[in-house]
């Protein structure tokens, strides 16, 4: 694909229509996205379906999912169950779901601010 397409000031996103055997080919690719990310293996899925991997500063190609999948029991710690392999490592988040939800404002509203903003609201949503 090239560039962007604009019309006007307003910029047109083209998605590729794949069939549906390549739409399996990328799904079960993204599906091994927890295992990399527990390999600490840098990945990227490029189409219409190869997944790229850097490893140790090397890098492959891989077409068939189930090649990378093979490939990655080879980079397996014996040490530890597969199974944990496959699990999303934990995500670090700054906030919990609804954290700012529950916050105290840290300032106070003013009249000159939308009526939306209640002046000695406690959260945003009050």
């Amino acid at each position: 694909m090239q560039g962007p397409l604009r019309l006007g000031s307003l910029e047109i996103r083209r998605s590729a229509d794949f069939s549906k055997e390549t739409a399996d080919r990328r799904r079960a690719f993204l599906s091994l996205r927890p295992c990399l990310r527990h390999l600490d293996v840098k990945f990227g899925l490029f189409e219409p379906a190869r997944m790229w991997i850097t490893k140790n500063g090397e890098s492959r190609t891989f077409y068939d999912p189930e090649d990378l999948k093979t490939f990655l029991e080879g980079l397996h710690d014996p040490t530890q169950p597969m199974e944990s392999a496959t699990q999303s490592p934990p995500k670090t988040h700054r906030t919990k779901p609804g954290e700012w939800a529950n916050r105290k404002a840290l300032w106070t509203p003013t009249e000159d601010l939308p009526q939306t903003l209640k002046p000695g609201a406690e959260t945003w949503r009050d």
